[in-house]
């Protein structure tokens, strides 16, 4: 909706007028329609390590920190340089990351709301609840629920339950209701049935999965600073060359954002 109104002076206006823009080849093959990889995205990420060479990977990796020496980002503590440096950490980890930002110039970026968010994910080897024939639903505030969404993950992709059963992924807490996220599994657990059961037609809530992660910093929240946080970030990547401040501070925060985002990415750096 920004880029619309920034490039054609409106949102309405903006998407009338880019629905009469002929598509290029690589537009018509997208569509709207939902997608995984078989088995699961594990095997995405398989393929992406066995592509790379898991050598060149460092995992659970804490502390690092970057600075910029002589044109290049120098890795501290280990030496290693490198001409390219793409971060897609939160932004409130800007300054201990990268040494060579100024704090007081990187608060636009620093000072980013994010949501935290509680996904509870429910295993059921026979469902009886309602047909979940749907992609899922989103929960309106004014419902007074104490869940933001629930997604029928059985229902969107294959072998993700069995013949009869179900895979649902519920969302909890928020912006408005971040405590809920914060509830211990017991507590978590007898909230999701009261939802569930109130919802989702069940008589009864016995789950044969129950697996709750918390995501501290989920969503990122895009207000009024936007405009400043965008112009900050410019401002680093024009003065600091081969660097990319990436992930959901800008440019969207789904799945495919990040999928845009990466190939545009990629592209630059090749360019």
């Amino acid at each position: 909706m920004y880029n619309l109104e920034q490039d054609y002076g409106s949102f309405i206006g903006g998407a009338i007028k880019k629905r009469k823009i002929p598509k290029s080849e690589d537009e018509k093959k997208a569509t709207r329609e939902i997608f995984s990889v078989k088995g699961g995205l594990i095997h995405l990420v398989n393929a992406l390590r066995d592509e790379i060479g898991l050598e060149n990977f460092e995992l659970e990796a804490e502390n690092i920190q970057f600075d910029f020496v002589d044109g290049k980002y120098k890795l501290k503590d280990k030496g290693d340089e490198f001409t390219h440096l793409v971060s897609t950490i939160n932004a409130g980890n800007l300054n201990e990351t990268y040494t060579f930002l100024k704090k007081e110039e990187a608060s636009p970026i620093d000072n980013l709301l994010y949501a935290k968010v509680a996904e509870v994910t429910l295993g059921f080897k026979k469902w009886g609840g309602i047909p979940l024939d749907a992609f899922g639903g989103l929960v309106p505030f004014k419902e007074n629920r104490h869940v933001l969404g629930v997604l029928f993950l059985s229902t969107l992709f294959e072998n993700r339950a069995p013949k009869d059963g179900a895979l649902l992924t519920i969302f909890t807490g928020g912006i408005r209701r971040p405590k809920l996220a914060e509830l211990n599994e017991k507590d978590m657990k007898s909230m999701i049935a009261r939802e569930m059961k109130s919802m989702m037609g069940l008589n009864e809530f016995k789950p044969d999965l129950f697996e709750v992660n918390i995501y501290e910093k989920a969503i990122a929240q895009y207000g009024v600073d936007s405009e400043d946080r965008l112009k900050t970030i410019a401002k680093f990547e024009k003065e600091f060359n081969g660097f990319y401040l990436a992930g959901s501070m800008r440019n969207g925060v789904g799945i495919a954002d990040r999928v845009k985002q990466g190939s545009d990415i990629s592209k630059l750096i090749i360019d």
